[in-house]
């Protein structure tokens, strides 16, 4: 090849290197302003900007549900990553996003691909049905997001106060890594699912608790790392503990009526709860 010839090669993929970086950096500027959408957040009771996800985004969360033992701890980490890169609004806005605002921030994202979802009731007979998203979406808008709480528990002159509040989006990745990663590593298959059981008892619940005061004197509980807060929960009474479950399944039911799908089909009733995990980003 001559020089010139060279020289008109090397050119022209700088020409097209160009080009490509461009064209890059126009389709991101357009996805900011053009493939955003408006997404309620219950616990501010107002829309934020969040841009669609890519094809990418979601080829990573599908890829989450590949290893069903950690999903849901890779699922949560992929999650809050998408939203914090996605979303337009300011860090500390982002950072209080709690994980019923990660409901309808899913479902909101997931209606961009695709406003219809199925539902499966049962695989043998099949029993499915098709709904909108976006009537689900709308049920956001007249639901209350919960206030804190504190759960107290007294008995021979001590005083335990739990402050609860719904966790945030932001803590979710780092609690299930902690609760659902790590146990993928016992080799006695028994001894992982009881670990992971009883691991997943106390998570759940120190996900939940904000504060915990003896006789009025915090512990200063968000200082603690996430074993140290477990552990924590571990020495604090049934009774108490038995209290705040019950507290966040009541929470928990409020939500789940919002995303509960009922189908009647053959003269039979069929009820089924959206779960917000890989599978609801596959398209049907």
């Amino acid at each position: 090849m001559g020089s010139s010839r060279v020289i008109n090669f090397m050119s022209e993929q700088n020409s097209n290197i160009t080009n490509f970086t461009e064209a890059v950096d126009l389709l991101n500027n357009i996805s900011k302003e053009s493939f955003v959408a408006d997404v309620w957040i219950p616990s501010m009771e107002k829309t934020v900007k969040i841009q669609e996800i890519t094809a990418k985004q979601q080829k990573s969360l599908i890829e989450s549900a590949i290893d069903s033992v950690i999903s849901k701890s890779t699922f949560s980490k992929f999650f809050y990553e998408i939203v914090y890169l996605n979303c337009l609004e300011e860090k500390n806005v982002i950072e209080s996003f709690t994980i019923i605002d990660k409901i309808s921030i899913a479902l909101s994202l997931r209606q961009q691909i695709s406003d219809t979802l199925k539902i499966v009731f049962q695989e043998n007979p099949k029993i499915e049905t098709n709904v909108k998203i976006s009537d689900v979406i709308e049920k956001f808008l007249t639901y209350k997001h919960p206030k804190s709480e504190s759960i107290l528990f007294s008995k021979n002159g001590v005083e335990i106060e739990v402050e609860m509040s719904i966790p945030l989006l932001s803590e979710e990745g780092n609690f299930d890594l902690y609760i659902y990663g790590n146990d993928k590593k016992e080799e006695d298959q028994i001894k992982e699912i009881k670990d992971l059981i009883a691991s997943a008892f106390l998570g759940e619940t120190a996900k939940f608790v904000k504060d915990i005061k003896i006789n009025g004197n915090s512990i200063n509980y968000n200082t603690l790392h996430i074993p140290q807060k477990i552990q924590f929960i571990e020495k604090l009474p049934a009774s108490l503990i038995q209290n705040t479950l019950e507290k966040a399944v009541e929470w928990k039911s409020e939500v789940d009526k919002i995303i509960s799908i009922n189908h009647v089909q053959n003269g039979e009733n069929y009820t089924k709860t959206i779960e917000v995990d890989s599978i609801l980003f596959l398209s049907n």
